[in-house]
Protein backbone atom coordinates (compact mmCIF):
# COMPACT_ATOMS: atom_id res chain seq x y z
CA UNK A 1 0.00 0.00 0.00
CA UNK A 2 2.79 2.30 0.90
CA UNK A 3 4.51 1.37 -2.38
CA UNK A 4 1.47 2.32 -4.43
CA UNK A 5 1.15 5.65 -2.65
CA UNK A 6 4.79 6.33 -3.44
CA UNK A 7 4.26 5.65 -7.13
CA UNK A 8 1.16 7.84 -7.27
CA UNK A 9 2.98 10.79 -5.68
CA UNK A 10 5.91 10.32 -8.05
CA UNK A 11 3.58 10.31 -11.03
CA UNK A 12 1.74 13.45 -9.88
CA UNK A 13 5.02 15.22 -9.31
CA UNK A 14 6.20 14.35 -12.78
CA UNK A 15 3.01 15.78 -14.24
CA UNK A 16 3.26 18.91 -12.12
CA UNK A 17 6.79 19.55 -13.24
CA UNK A 18 6.09 18.92 -16.90
CA UNK A 19 2.86 20.91 -17.25
CA UNK A 20 3.19 24.71 -17.14
CA UNK A 21 -0.29 25.57 -18.36
CA UNK A 22 -3.80 24.30 -17.86
CA UNK A 23 -5.91 22.37 -20.17
CA UNK A 24 -9.44 23.58 -20.44
CA UNK A 25 -12.22 21.44 -21.58
CA UNK A 26 -15.51 22.88 -22.56
CA UNK A 27 -18.60 20.91 -22.21
CA UNK A 28 -20.48 19.96 -25.32
CA UNK A 29 -23.52 21.99 -24.14
CA UNK A 30 -21.39 25.14 -23.98
CA UNK A 31 -22.40 26.03 -20.39
CA UNK A 32 -20.29 23.64 -18.28
CA UNK A 33 -17.58 25.06 -16.08
CA UNK A 34 -14.01 24.12 -16.95
CA UNK A 35 -12.19 21.77 -14.52
CA UNK A 36 -8.68 22.97 -13.76
CA UNK A 37 -5.70 20.88 -12.66
CA UNK A 38 -3.16 22.99 -10.80
CA UNK A 39 0.24 22.69 -9.43
CA UNK A 40 0.92 23.25 -5.71
CA UNK A 41 -0.42 26.83 -5.70
CA UNK A 42 -3.78 26.93 -7.45
CA UNK A 43 -4.28 29.99 -9.70
CA UNK A 44 -7.52 30.94 -11.40
CA UNK A 45 -7.32 30.62 -15.20
CA UNK A 46 -9.41 32.92 -17.36
CA UNK A 47 -9.86 33.18 -21.17
CA UNK A 48 -11.58 31.40 -23.96
CA UNK A 49 -10.70 27.86 -24.74
CA UNK A 50 -8.88 27.36 -28.11
CA UNK A 51 -10.56 24.63 -30.11
CA UNK A 52 -8.34 21.85 -31.39
CA UNK A 53 -7.92 21.79 -35.16
CA UNK A 54 -9.97 19.35 -37.06
CA UNK A 55 -7.87 16.88 -39.10
CA UNK A 56 -9.37 15.75 -42.39
CA UNK A 57 -8.32 12.23 -43.08
CA UNK A 58 -6.32 11.70 -46.29
CA UNK A 59 -8.23 9.99 -49.04
CA UNK A 60 -7.39 6.46 -49.56
CA UNK A 61 -4.62 6.05 -52.08
CA UNK A 62 -5.65 4.09 -55.10
CA UNK A 63 -3.09 2.36 -57.21
CA UNK A 64 -3.69 3.33 -60.84
CA UNK A 65 -4.17 0.50 -63.17
CA UNK A 66 -0.98 0.00 -65.09
CA UNK A 67 -1.41 0.42 -68.85
CA UNK A 68 0.62 -1.87 -71.05
CA UNK A 69 3.74 -0.23 -72.52
CA UNK A 70 3.43 -0.06 -76.30
CA UNK A 71 6.08 -1.96 -78.14
CA UNK A 72 9.00 0.11 -79.43
CA UNK A 73 8.78 1.00 -83.10
CA UNK A 74 11.37 2.59 -85.35
CA UNK A 75 10.94 6.31 -85.79
CA UNK A 76 9.43 7.24 -89.11
CA UNK A 77 11.84 9.45 -91.07
CA UNK A 78 10.51 12.19 -93.30
CA UNK A 79 10.58 11.40 -96.97
CA UNK A 80 13.68 12.90 -98.54
CA UNK A 81 13.37 14.55 -101.92
CA UNK A 82 16.04 13.01 -104.14
CA UNK A 83 18.73 15.40 -105.30
CA UNK A 84 18.58 16.22 -109.00
CA UNK A 85 20.97 14.20 -111.08
CA UNK A 86 23.78 16.34 -112.42
CA UNK A 87 23.95 16.14 -116.16
CA UNK A 88 26.64 17.70 -118.31
CA UNK A 89 25.07 19.68 -121.08
CA UNK A 90 27.32 20.69 -123.91
CA UNK A 91 26.34 24.24 -124.66
CA UNK A 92 26.77 24.66 -128.37
CA UNK A 93 29.34 27.24 -129.34
CA UNK A 94 27.50 30.08 -131.00
CA UNK A 95 28.18 30.25 -134.68
CA UNK A 96 30.42 33.24 -135.23
CA UNK A 97 29.05 36.03 -137.28
CA UNK A 98 30.14 35.76 -140.88
CA UNK A 99 33.45 37.52 -141.36
CA UNK A 100 34.35 38.36 -137.77
CA UNK A 101 37.36 40.29 -139.05
CA UNK A 102 36.35 41.22 -142.60
CA UNK A 103 33.93 43.95 -143.46
CA UNK A 104 30.73 43.57 -145.50
CA UNK A 105 31.11 43.05 -149.21
CA UNK A 106 29.47 46.37 -150.07
CA UNK A 107 31.85 48.46 -147.95
CA UNK A 108 34.47 50.62 -149.62
CA UNK A 109 37.10 52.84 -148.03
CA UNK A 110 39.62 55.34 -149.44
CA UNK A 111 43.05 53.90 -150.17
CA UNK A 112 46.28 54.47 -152.02
CA UNK A 113 46.76 53.12 -155.53
CA UNK A 114 49.91 52.40 -157.48
CA UNK A 115 50.78 53.64 -160.94
CA UNK A 116 49.85 51.33 -163.82
CA UNK A 117 52.42 48.82 -165.11
CA UNK A 118 54.56 47.51 -166.53
CA UNK A 119 56.81 47.70 -163.49
CA UNK A 120 60.54 47.23 -163.21
CA UNK A 121 61.61 43.72 -162.36
CA UNK A 122 64.76 42.63 -160.55
CA UNK A 123 67.25 40.11 -161.88
CA UNK A 124 66.92 36.46 -160.90
CA UNK A 125 68.54 35.25 -157.69
CA UNK A 126 69.06 31.98 -155.87
CA UNK A 127 67.49 33.43 -152.74
CA UNK A 128 64.06 31.89 -152.13
CA UNK A 129 61.56 34.65 -151.39
CA UNK A 130 59.02 34.14 -148.60
CA UNK A 131 58.38 37.69 -147.48
CA UNK A 132 58.78 41.22 -148.78
CA UNK A 133 60.39 44.20 -147.02
CA UNK A 134 58.97 44.90 -143.57
CA UNK A 135 58.86 48.66 -143.80
CA UNK A 136 56.46 51.50 -143.17
CA UNK A 137 55.01 51.40 -146.70
CA UNK A 138 52.44 48.80 -145.54
CA UNK A 139 52.55 46.97 -148.85
CA UNK A 140 50.89 43.56 -149.24
CA UNK A 141 51.17 41.24 -152.21
CA UNK A 142 48.09 39.09 -152.78
CA UNK A 143 49.08 36.63 -155.50
CA UNK A 144 47.09 33.95 -157.33
CA UNK A 145 48.01 30.59 -158.81
CA UNK A 146 45.75 30.52 -161.87
CA UNK A 147 43.90 27.25 -162.38
CA UNK A 148 40.38 25.86 -162.47
CA UNK A 149 37.29 27.23 -164.18
CA UNK A 150 37.69 30.56 -165.90
CA UNK A 151 34.39 31.90 -164.50
CA UNK A 152 35.97 32.16 -161.04
CA UNK A 153 38.89 34.06 -162.54
CA UNK A 154 36.50 36.46 -164.30
CA UNK A 155 34.62 37.27 -161.07
CA UNK A 156 37.91 37.71 -159.24
CA UNK A 157 39.23 40.14 -161.86
CA UNK A 158 36.08 42.24 -161.37
CA UNK A 159 36.69 42.42 -157.62
CA UNK A 160 40.29 43.51 -158.16
CA UNK A 161 39.10 46.20 -160.55
CA UNK A 162 36.53 47.37 -158.03
CA UNK A 163 39.28 48.04 -155.51
CA UNK A 164 41.85 49.22 -158.10
CA UNK A 165 44.23 46.43 -157.06
CA UNK A 166 46.95 45.12 -159.39
CA UNK A 167 48.70 41.86 -158.64
CA UNK A 168 50.83 39.01 -160.01
CA UNK A 169 49.15 35.98 -161.54
CA UNK A 170 51.18 32.74 -161.67
CA UNK A 171 50.30 30.87 -164.84
CA UNK A 172 50.32 27.14 -165.63
CA UNK A 173 51.27 26.78 -169.31
CA UNK A 174 48.75 24.03 -170.07
CA UNK A 175 45.95 26.16 -168.56
CA UNK A 176 47.03 29.15 -170.64
CA UNK A 177 46.84 27.09 -173.84
CA UNK A 178 43.28 26.04 -173.01
CA UNK A 179 42.20 29.52 -171.85
CA UNK A 180 44.13 31.89 -174.09
CA UNK A 181 41.42 34.55 -174.14
CA UNK A 182 41.42 34.70 -170.35
CA UNK A 183 45.18 34.98 -170.30
CA UNK A 184 44.87 38.01 -172.55
CA UNK A 185 42.12 39.37 -170.28
CA UNK A 186 44.47 39.24 -167.28
CA UNK A 187 47.04 41.28 -169.18
CA UNK A 188 44.41 43.74 -170.42
CA UNK A 189 43.26 44.32 -166.82
CA UNK A 190 46.76 45.49 -165.95
CA UNK A 191 48.20 42.55 -163.97
CA UNK A 192 51.63 40.98 -164.33
CA UNK A 193 52.59 37.32 -164.74
CA UNK A 194 54.69 34.74 -162.94
CA UNK A 195 55.57 31.18 -163.98
CA UNK A 196 53.87 28.17 -162.38
CA UNK A 197 55.38 25.49 -164.69
CA UNK A 198 53.71 23.96 -167.70
CA UNK A 199 52.21 20.70 -166.40
CA UNK A 200 51.96 21.50 -162.66
CA UNK A 201 54.37 18.67 -161.82
CA UNK A 202 56.47 18.49 -158.66
CA UNK A 203 59.77 20.05 -159.72
CA UNK A 204 61.69 17.81 -157.35
CA UNK A 205 60.60 14.87 -159.50
CA UNK A 206 62.22 16.41 -162.57
CA UNK A 207 65.79 16.79 -163.73
CA UNK A 208 67.24 20.30 -164.06
CA UNK A 209 66.77 20.10 -167.82
CA UNK A 210 63.14 19.06 -167.45
CA UNK A 211 62.53 21.92 -165.01
CA UNK A 212 63.92 24.43 -167.46
CA UNK A 213 61.84 22.99 -170.28
CA UNK A 214 58.66 23.36 -168.17
CA UNK A 215 59.44 27.00 -167.43
CA UNK A 216 60.42 27.88 -170.97
CA UNK A 217 57.25 26.36 -172.44
CA UNK A 218 55.04 28.48 -170.21
CA UNK A 219 57.17 31.57 -170.86
CA UNK A 220 56.73 31.16 -174.61
CA UNK A 221 52.94 30.81 -174.37
CA UNK A 222 52.50 33.87 -172.13
CA UNK A 223 54.92 36.00 -174.11
CA UNK A 224 53.25 35.06 -177.38
CA UNK A 225 49.70 35.79 -176.18
CA UNK A 226 50.30 38.88 -174.07
CA UNK A 227 53.71 40.27 -174.93
CA UNK A 228 54.71 39.97 -171.28
CA UNK A 229 57.40 37.83 -169.68
CA UNK A 230 56.97 35.69 -166.59
CA UNK A 231 60.60 36.29 -165.54
CA UNK A 232 61.91 36.40 -162.91
CA UNK A 233 59.03 35.05 -160.82
CA UNK A 234 58.55 31.29 -160.38
CA UNK A 235 56.21 29.63 -157.91
CA UNK A 236 56.92 25.87 -157.83
CA UNK A 237 53.82 23.63 -157.98
CA UNK A 238 52.68 22.45 -154.54
CA UNK A 239 55.32 24.69 -153.01
CA UNK A 240 57.93 21.97 -153.47
CA UNK A 241 61.50 22.99 -154.07
CA UNK A 242 65.09 22.01 -153.27
CA UNK A 243 68.53 23.44 -153.85
CA UNK A 244 68.59 21.66 -157.20
CA UNK A 245 65.26 23.10 -158.36
CA UNK A 246 66.19 26.60 -157.19
CA UNK A 247 69.50 26.42 -159.03
CA UNK A 248 67.93 25.06 -162.19
CA UNK A 249 65.33 27.85 -162.22
CA UNK A 250 67.94 30.50 -161.52
CA UNK A 251 70.12 29.27 -164.38
CA UNK A 252 67.13 29.71 -166.73
CA UNK A 253 66.31 33.20 -165.38
CA UNK A 254 63.78 32.66 -162.55
CA UNK A 255 63.69 33.32 -158.81
CA UNK A 256 61.76 30.87 -156.63
CA UNK A 257 58.91 32.60 -154.78
CA UNK A 258 57.00 31.05 -151.90
CA UNK A 259 54.62 32.80 -149.47
CA UNK A 260 54.37 34.07 -145.90
CA UNK A 261 50.67 33.29 -145.56
CA UNK A 262 48.21 30.92 -147.23
CA UNK A 263 44.46 31.49 -147.41
CA UNK A 264 43.88 27.71 -147.16
CA UNK A 265 41.33 28.10 -149.94
CA UNK A 266 42.07 24.61 -151.30
CA UNK A 267 40.89 22.93 -148.07
CA UNK A 268 37.66 20.91 -148.48
CA UNK A 269 35.78 22.98 -145.89
CA UNK A 270 37.11 26.38 -146.97
CA UNK A 271 34.45 29.06 -147.31
CA UNK A 272 34.35 32.85 -147.56
CA UNK A 273 34.62 33.35 -143.81
CA UNK A 274 37.52 31.00 -143.18
CA UNK A 275 39.50 32.22 -146.18
CA UNK A 276 39.10 35.88 -145.29
CA UNK A 277 39.90 35.43 -141.62
CA UNK A 278 42.91 33.25 -142.40
CA UNK A 279 44.29 35.96 -144.65
CA UNK A 280 43.72 38.48 -141.87
CA UNK A 281 45.88 36.45 -139.53
CA UNK A 282 48.83 36.71 -141.94
CA UNK A 283 48.37 40.31 -142.98
CA UNK A 284 51.37 42.52 -142.18
CA UNK A 285 53.73 44.85 -144.04
CA UNK A 286 55.63 42.94 -146.71
CA UNK A 287 53.35 39.88 -146.56
CA UNK A 288 53.15 37.60 -149.60
CA UNK A 289 49.75 35.90 -149.47
CA UNK A 290 48.72 32.94 -151.63
CA UNK A 291 45.33 32.10 -153.10
CA UNK A 292 44.05 30.09 -156.09
CA UNK A 293 41.42 30.79 -158.72
CA UNK A 294 39.70 27.41 -158.41
CA UNK A 295 37.42 28.01 -155.39
CA UNK A 296 34.40 30.32 -155.97
CA UNK A 297 34.50 31.30 -152.28
CA UNK A 298 37.74 33.16 -152.96
CA UNK A 299 35.87 35.91 -154.82
CA UNK A 300 33.83 37.15 -151.87
CA UNK A 301 36.67 36.50 -149.41
CA UNK A 302 39.07 38.66 -151.42
CA UNK A 303 36.48 41.42 -151.76
CA UNK A 304 36.07 41.71 -148.02
CA UNK A 305 39.72 41.16 -147.21
CA UNK A 306 40.86 43.99 -149.47
CA UNK A 307 38.27 46.31 -147.97
CA UNK A 308 39.45 45.57 -144.45
CA UNK A 309 43.13 46.00 -145.32
CA UNK A 310 42.43 49.30 -147.06
CA UNK A 311 40.68 50.48 -143.90
CA UNK A 312 43.85 49.69 -141.97
CA UNK A 313 46.01 51.69 -144.35
CA UNK A 314 47.49 48.88 -146.47
CA UNK A 315 48.18 49.01 -150.20
CA UNK A 316 48.04 45.94 -152.44
CA UNK A 317 50.87 45.76 -154.96
CA UNK A 318 52.27 43.34 -157.56
CA UNK A 319 55.27 41.27 -156.56
CA UNK A 320 57.63 43.44 -158.65
CA UNK A 321 56.55 46.60 -156.80
CA UNK A 322 56.88 44.88 -153.41
CA UNK A 323 60.42 43.63 -154.07
CA UNK A 324 61.78 46.57 -156.06
CA UNK A 325 59.82 49.47 -154.60
CA UNK A 326 58.59 51.07 -157.81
Amino acid sequence: MRYLTYLLLLFLGFIAAACTQTAHLEAASGGATAVTFQTATPQPVTGTAVPLPTFTPLPATTTPSSSPIPPATAATRPTQTPLPTATLTNTPTPTPTLFEACRPETATVPHLSIAPGPWSRPLATTNVIHHGPRDNRQFIHLSFDVEGHASVLGALLNVLDKHQVKTTMFIVGSWAEANSSWLSEIAWRGHEFGNHSYSHTHLRQLTPEQIQTELQQTEAIVLNLTGQSTKPWLRPPYGGYSEETVQAAYTAGWTTVMWSGHGLDTSPDADERTICNTLMQHAEPGAILLLHTSNPAVVTAVDRFITEMHAQGYTFVPLSVLMVGN
